[in-house]
């Protein structure tokens, strides 16, 4: 499977005082880290086109995949701005989907990703 993160769009929550947001996003599957973007410095709109690749046994459309966007504080923890979530199994179509982010249930940003599949032929 490929997770692609497109764009990370519209960010209207801040977390530190004086200073711009410099957001990435963390994937994740069932508490595994799949990976997370590059730090993009001073953005609350950027692209990303980043793509990572997932071997799993279990069937990916039943996956419940969960984003989380980050802002990075260099010499410090990062900051959690907002998570979202994309369950395989309810979506007909998995290209260029939006993913709103939300904090304490307010729509704070979203992103814009695609999931492909494919199978991976091993020769013997």
């Amino acid at each position: 499977m490929r997770i692609c993160v497109h764009s990370i769009n519209n960010i209207i929550r801040s977390t530190d005082i004086g200073s711009e947001v410099d957001p990435f996003v963390e994937i994740r599957a069932n508490d595994v880290l799949f990976g997370a973007t590059e730090p993009k410095r001073s953005k609350t709109i950027t692209s990303v086109e980043q793509s990572f690749h997932v071997r799993t046994e279990r069937s990916p459309k039943n996956m419940i995949l969960k984003f989380y966007l980050k802002d990075r504080d260099y010499g410090n923890e990062d900051d959690m701005l907002g998570g979202g979530y994309f369950d395989l199994a309810e979506e007909d179509s998995t290209l260029k989907q939006t993913v709103y982010m939300k904090w304490k249930g307010k729509e704070i940003a979203n992103i814009v990703i695609s999931v492909d599949f494919h199978s991976i032929a091993v020769l013997k």
